[in-house]
């Protein structure tokens, strides 16, 4: 498995196949490529674009649709689909993609916010079984 951060809109246009294939059969609606390219785009100004995709092969495997939004001095990781009370979530074609992929998140160091995150949902499961250092970062992005 390999690890891309994507940071800028041009790189992410080039994704369109690969995150629709992901996605085809999510349950969530605001995880498919254009909604999440057009919330890309709206708040381009307000947030650092952070999608952390992981890839086995040329395959992609999970993806996390992230942005950093600056509050003062301090930032959040959070979904691109936070303000709009939609579910967070992440696209992931199997357990150790998505495993890998909230590894990834949480070695950036970064706060996570995960708003809707469901505590029924794999993602949290995941990020609980990571042990303190996910709950710590859950705890400073809530």
């Amino acid at each position: 498995m390999q690890l891309e951060i994507i940071d800028n809109l041009k790189r992410m246009r080039e994704l369109e196949e690969a995150w629709s294939h992901l996605a085809r059969t999510t349950p969530y609606p605001m995880l498919q490529y254009n909604w999440m390219l057009s919330a890309a785009e709206a708040y381009e100004d307000q947030m650092d674009l952070q999608i952390f995709a992981i890839w086995e092969g040329s395959a992609l495997a999970a993806v996390a649709p992230l942005g950093y939004f600056r509050h003062g001095l301090q930032g959040q990781l959070r979904c691109l689909a936070d303000n709009v009370g939609e579910p967070d979530a992440f696209l992931y074609s199997n357990q150790a993609a998505l495993d890998g992929l909230l590894s990834a998140i949480l070695r950036q160091g970064r706060a996570l916010k995960p708003s809707h995150l469901s505590r029924d949902g794999a993602e949290y499961a995941s990020l609980k079984a990571s042990g303190r250092r996910g709950e710590d970062r859950i705890r400073r992005g809530l």
